[in-house]
């Protein structure tokens, strides 16, 4: 699968690293506001992503975002909509792909606005909680508790 930047001018940018079913749609209904870049190494990200206000991306993009402080736009096989805490959950038990969520496109000015309202620090947040290392094998059963890192 290709991988894909784009910039999403809506009086923001939007970062999206997949080119599944829901980038094109995106892609069909804003296309004169969005620009396509090419594959961004992910051990240069983070010089990368500080460029833009929001990622719509799927999978780890969502969570490189996410530990960068920038909210995240699922928009990967479908558009999933803005991550939030009280829906990342549902996103993850998807892959964070998007797969099967189909949220309207109608309600991504909505989505954008809201983004553009949550804080680096919930962001970082969200990632730490749910993305971390730590996280993942504490849920499988083989990781060691330890308390949380506080930036």
């Amino acid at each position: 699968m290709a991988h894909f930047r784009t910039t999403f001018a809506l009086q923001c940018q939007i970062n999206d690293v997949r080119d599944g079913e829901a980038f094109w749609k995106i892609s069909d209904k804003y296309g004169r506001d969005l620009t396509l870049i090419n594959h961004i190494p992910c051990h240069s990200i983070h010089n990368f992503l500080h460029h833009f206000d929001i990622v719509a991306s799927a999978r780890r993009g969502v969570f490189e975002a996410l530990a960068c402080g920038l909210p995240a736009l699922c928009a990967g096989y479908e558009y999933g909509g803005l991550v939030l805490p009280n829906n990342i959950r549902r996103h993850m038990e998807v892959n964070i792909t998007g797969y099967r969520m189909a949220a309207d496109l109608v309600r991504m000015r909505e989505d954008i606005d809201m983004a553009m309202s949550l804080s680096p620090e919930t962001c970082r947040l969200m990632a730490s909680e749910h993305g971390s290392v730590d996280t993942f094998l504490d849920r499988i059963g083989i990781g060691e508790k330890r308390p949380p890192i506080v930036a």
